[in-house]
């Protein structure tokens, strides 16, 4: 297919997008294909201009502000295993993603920020300074490594306690988690980015800006950065794949994919519209090194604080383009317990805690408020006064503790970082206790675990964040595991101002007045509190524990109230905030997992519908409409007649742009070729009746596997998407064919 522009020069540059309407569910859904995503973010030159600047400085909750770090590339990129991939987000939100962790380098040689997000007025926010990995556990673990290896004892002090985490931002740097060993060549082929528009181009906004100078990650899109083996990135799981799991042992069934045969995935299809995959590690080459005799694998004295665990997380990135979640990026963890590798012997872990350290900016401020969203499995972090309440007396005051984190809420982007499953639980258990579902088992022991995290806490850096994680990895620890005894290690609660101790404990029943017993953070048993269900996810009999900011003795406060328990002051800071899960129980050798979603919106109804839609997604196992894959073409498919030649030949004062666009190949759509299974599986009464009643629909059903669209719309915006055109406001170009003729169409606003 040839099309051919007619207007001035500049043209070309105009934003081209092609929309299918489609009918995958009841209904129709529109997905929307870009040949450029200028109708989304600017285009490139605009973007340089519009592009917010680079934070260089973090503020400090007890001195003048900081400035960041910037990292050598030499030092950072010597460990050969390192690579990123963009996400070809194809939204307002951005995102890219690395095997050290889900984004732990802002503006690290060159490399930007995860998660820029479009504002209402169209300028650009940047959500994160970073979101890493920070683990944990306790005295006990380290008395079973030590039984087996005793040179874990020369550990620098306090000894016993572990909690690796990374951080790049500033001194002092920790790179607790990092590569795994091994990548190169085994999961990604190791070429090189670049900016040339092939698919080893990430330097757009949508894909986060990696820089050419960073190896790519195998991508599902990109043939030259997979490895010998092909791409091994993550498989859907068939809907029969599941069902046939669950009716094999209802009283067992847990939603683990690393436990299903083979025969259960869908060997043919990619999980969602792009992905890509890595590893990482708490004990990789280097860090081993630094450990010293702390493991088997190195020697003399360690220069690294704590211990490793013997994590190895194989993570799935991945997105749909579908409108409804354009805008959220997927994160799948599955965790493998590789302790033996490291002492010799395996440790049975059964206290382990793990969880994310997002550093918040939201566009500058470098703060905001949060809300712990348990119904939806989701921390939903805004700016303040979207209750629209803020006062002088809401949030309620206290010496220490002070108003609304901001008025600007209502303007501003709101962000969410989702967890629909965790050692603790899964989202997907709600179905077994409805009626409706295949799926239903209400005796299942795991039908009340549908929590996933039971820890957050308030960062800032300075004071908060050395007391927590620079101290030493007892409190840093304590912190994550949320047991105060832990977290004062040698300090008492009188050591603490009247603000630092409502910024640690942010306890509920804080009044301006130090107590010890405000030196606590705030517990929510749901089991214990009227009006609320059983939680027992390790099923020992006793009702478990909720300890977050937002919740208190009887509750939670609700979304976008502007305060936590006690109706007090809602802010976390700019690093060392806290999101966690634990304790759980990972034997030698075995597995789990967590799901996060990551996702962002220029305003509270946009965002809501991201996250219910997000959550439907997963509950759904990621059915819905999915985009068209988008026709390509490259520089030389563009051939572009200048105003003058045109002028000289013609008589045509106006440059001519021709691009030529093949057809892509046709698509069988999944979804309608389910529907055709299903009304040819003979065992299904109702599916039978209906092919008995309607004798034409297989054959009807299946011509649509190829031609799933009503109508096929083009059109033409010449601002980047923010209107779109009709002849009588812009230059006409009609679209023709390769022969030239007009086939009819035009650019007609859509």
């Amino acid at each position: 297919m040839t099309m051919r522009f007619r207007g001035l020069a500049s043209d070309w540059q105009a934003a081209l997008s092609v929309a299918v309407q489609t009918a995958r569910r009841p209904g129709l859904a529109l997905a929307t294909i870009g040949l450029a995503t200028a109708f989304l973010f600017p285009n490139d030159a605009q973007s340089q201009q519009q592009r917010p600047p680079r934070v260089t400085h973090l503020e400090v909750d007890n001195g003048p502000p900081v400035p960041l770090q910037r990292n050598s590339g030499f030092r950072l990129f010597a460990e050969e295993d390192i690579a990123a991939s963009g996400m070809n987000m194809t939204g307002t939100f951005g995102w890219f993603f690395n095997n050290i962790g889900p984004c732990p380098w802002y503006f690290t040689i060159d490399i930007e920020v995860c998660g820029f997000t479009r504002r209402q007025n169209g300028t650009l926010a940047q959500p994160y300074f970073e979101i890493n990995f920070v683990a944990g556990a306790p005295i006990h673990e380290f008395r079973k490594i030590r039984a087996v290896h005793p040179g874990v004892s020369t550990m620098r002090p306090p000894i016993g306690y572990t909690a690796p985490y990374s951080f790049y931002l500033a001194t002092p740097q920790r790179r607790g988690w990092g590569a795994a060993d091994g990548q190169f060549g085994n999961l990604f082929s190791g070429v090189a980015g670049s900016e040339d528009g092939s698919c080893t181009d990430d330097s757009s906004i949508l894909n986060g800006r990696v820089p050419t100078s960073i190896t790519r990650l195998a991508s599902s899109d990109c043939p030259v950065t997979w490895p010998t083996a092909g791409f091994l990135g993550k498989r859907p799981v068939t809907d029969q794949g599941w069902l046939a799991a669950f009716q094999a042992d209802p009283a067992n069934f847990t939603w683990n994919d690393w436990q299903l045969p083979p025969s259960a995935f869908d060997t043919t299809q990619f999980l969602g519209n792009f992905s890509t995959y890595g590893a990482v590690s708490d004990s990789y080459r280097e860090r081993i090194q630094a450990y010293g005799g702390v493991t088997r694998l190195g020697s003399g004295a360690p220069s690294e604080r704590g211990y490793p665990l013997g994590l190895h997380i194989r993570f799935d990135a991945f997105q749909f383009s579908r409108p409804s979640v354009r805008n959220a990026v997927w994160y799948q963890l599955t965790m493998v317990n590789e302790s033996e590798r490291l002492y010799g012997t395996g440790i049975d872990y059964d206290s382990l805690y793990f969880g994310l350290e997002p550093g918040i900016l939201i566009g500058g401020p470098q703060g905001t408020s949060w809300y712990h969203d348990f119904e939806r499995n989701t921390v939903v972090m805004a700016r303040g006064n979207l209750s629209g309440n803020c006062s002088p007396t809401l949030p309620r005051r206290a010496t220490g503790a002070g108003g609304c984190a901001s008025l600007d809420g209502p303007t501003n982007i709101l962000i969410g970082i989702s967890l629909f499953k965790s050692p603790l639980g899964d989202a997907r258990n709600r179905v077994f206790s409805d009626p409706t579902s295949l799926f239903y088992n209400p005796t299942s022991e795991f039908a009340d675990d549908t929590i996933t995290w039971n820890h957050a806490r308030r960062g800032g850096f300075g004071f908060t964040y050395n007391t927590s994680f620079v101290r030493n990895d007892r409190a840093l620890f304590g912190y994550l595991s949320s047991t105060e005894n832990n977290f004062f290690d040698q300090l008492s609660f009188t050591d603490f101002t009247l603000a630092q101790l409502f910024t640690f404990f942010q306890n509920e029943n804080f009044q301006g007045v130090i107590d010890p017993n405000i030196a606590r953070f705030n517990k929510f048993v749901p089991g214990s509190t009227p009006g609320f269900g059983s939680w027992d996810y390790n099923n020992d009999g006793i009702q478990d524990t909720i300890s977050v900011p937002t919740c208190g003795q009887f509750g939670c406060v609700g979304i976008y109230s502007d305060t936590i328990a006690g109706g007090l002051q809602n802010f976390i800071s700019n690093v060392g905030n806290i999101i966690s899960s634990g304790p759980f129980a990972l034997a030698a050798g075995d597995t789990t997992q967590f799901i996060y979603v990551f996702t962002g919106a220029a305003d509270s109804s946009s965002f809501e519908s991201l996250i219910n839609s997000s959550l439907a997604t997963y509950l759904g196992n990621y059915a819905g409409p999915s985009a068209f894959p988008p026709p390509v073409f490259t520089d030389a498919d563009v051939e572009v007649t200048s105003a003058e030649v045109r002028d000289s030949l013609l008589g045509v004062q106006n440059a001519q742009v021709r691009i030529r666009i093949d057809q892509p190949p046709p698509l069988d759509d999944a979804f309608i070729a389910r529907v055709v299974e299903i009304l040819q599986d003979t065992t299904n009464a109702a599916a039978q009746r209906l092919v008995a009643l309607n004798p034409d629909l297989i054959r009807a059903v299946q011509s649509r596997i190829r031609v799933n669209y009503s109508r096929l719309l083009i059109f033409k915006s010449c601002d980047n998407g923010i209107t779109f055109t009709v002849s009588a406001d812009c230059t006409p170009a009609p679209a023709e064919n390769i022969e030239g003729n007009d086939i009819g169409f035009g650019w007609q606003a859509f």
